[in-house]
């Protein structure tokens, strides 16, 4: 488990920057035009099988680092004492972990199972944006 906590935290890192510096700092600035927010990560995935991959993996692992992460801190602070507290616990975090795959998931599912939206800013945009 100690391996599989550290692999899954340099990869969920790896994941984290990769994905916040593709929607946060290239290409449309999102918080100018927070409309492009879903078609930004639509055209990250559409056509890239490796990008849905890599998304994929990087959720599953993201999720497992934190479920595993809140099973072993609350085990090490002394939280849940005794090995009926921690199977306890364990089971609610593997369901914590189970949520957010799920929630993955389907977020996933939204982007690919939705008609391709436009991510670059129009002219109106600009102009409507430049007025207020």
């Amino acid at each position: 488990m100690y391996s599989a906590q550290r692999w899954t935290g340099a990869i969920a890192f790896f994941y984290m920057g990769w994905h916040t510096w593709h929607l946060r700092f290239s290409g449309v600035h999102l918080l100018t035009y927070p409309g492009s927010a879903f078609g930004k990560v639509q055209n990250e995935l559409f056509g890239h099988p490796w990008a849905i991959a890599f998304y994929a993996i990087g959720i599953i692992c993201a999720s497992w680092h934190f479920a595993y992460g809140l099973w072993l801190f609350a085990a090490k602070w002394g939280i849940t004492q005794g090995p009926i507290a921690q199977r306890r616990w364990g089971y609610v975090c593997v369901l914590i972990g189970i949520g957010f795959v799920a929630v993955g998931a389907v977020t996933m599912y939204s982007f690919l199972s939705v008609r391709q939206q436009p991510f670059r800013p129009t002219g109106n945009e600009m102009d409507s944006f430049t007025m207020r």
